[in-house]
């Protein structure tokens, strides 16, 4: 089981932390351009899970993974795939190959493939790992493709440059962290402080142009129809506009999203 959980590491690693953004557009823009991608993307797979395994005599190791590397992420590229289900049939390939691969390597009847499945407790400092490096790039990758539809483009200069990545990167560790040493009450808590430092940006407008008390005066003195959107905070009312709306909505699509992935992997790696 050990030489799989490497395995399955060494493909996270390769595929979404050593593969950089002009590796994906080169191997996208087609040409010699995408085949020399292909194929420097394939070298450091297969070198990846060479190394990573560390038993020096299985060098058909790097030769499959190259080969079928290189082969999935062609059909990816002629089919133009950027969509949840493209990025899902992806990885579950890889996976399949790395499946078959692994029992290939190890004894081939059916009892043994049982008893090393069964030795996995040992090696749970192996899934531990490989949920760690899941909570990451890839988890970030599969919340951007299912948030897609709803994409804000105001937001995109609306914060800092890359702090929602890192920001979801920490909280998905610490909520995996949690829900793994039995401490589910550090996930409710990360979700109300979350909650507080979002929306308590609401409470900076108080006394300023856009105190929701002084827009209300102003539409009443000027015999203006005051808008139906509101948001109720403690005993007042506070105009909140379609666009706040959704862009707190998205927030929190993303906040949901993002703790759902971390604690389901971590109740897997826990009934393991």
């Amino acid at each position: 089981m050990s030489i799989l959980l490497r395995l399955l590491l060494a493909h996270i690693i390769a595929d979404f932390f050593l593969q950089t953004k002009w590796m994906v557009e080169g191997k996208e823009n087609g040409g010699k351009k995408s085949i020399l991608m292909l194929t420097l993307h394939s070298v450091i797979h297969s070198l990846m899970a060479y190394l990573i395994v560390g038993e020096w005599s299985l060098w058909n190791i790097a030769i499959v993974i190259f080969v079928t590397h290189f082969i999935i992420d062609w059909c990816k590229i002629q089919f133009r795939g950027n969509s949840v289900s493209a990025f899902l049939i992806d990885q579950l390939s890889h996976v399949a190959v790395i499946l078959v691969l692994w029992m290939t390597i190890i004894p081939s009847n059916v009892s043994d493939i049982i008893k090393q499945v069964q030795e996995i407790f040992p090696d749970n400092i192996w899934m531990i790992v490989v949920a760690y490096a899941m909570m990451l790039r890839p988890s970030a990758i599969l919340m951007s493709l299912l948030l897609k539809r709803w994409q804000l483009s105001s937001m995109a200069n609306s914060s800092l440059p890359e702090a929602g990545k890192w920001i979801g990167y920490l909280e998905r560790i610490l909520i995996l962290t949690f829900v793994i040493t039995d401490n589910m009450e550090g996930v409710g808590f990360l979700l109300a402080a979350k909650s507080v430092f979002r929306f308590g940006d609401l409470n900076k407008v108080i006394g300023s142009d856009m105190d929701p008390k002084s827009l209300i005066d102003d539409l009443i003195a000027n015999d203006i129809e005051i808008p139906k959107i509101f948001m109720a905070v403690g005993d007042n009312d506070f105009l909140y506009n379609a666009k706040d709306i959704k862009t707190t909505e998205y927030v929190m699509l993303g906040t949901m999203t993002s703790f759902a992935i971390a604690i389901i992997v971590g109740l897997l790696v826990k009934g393991t």
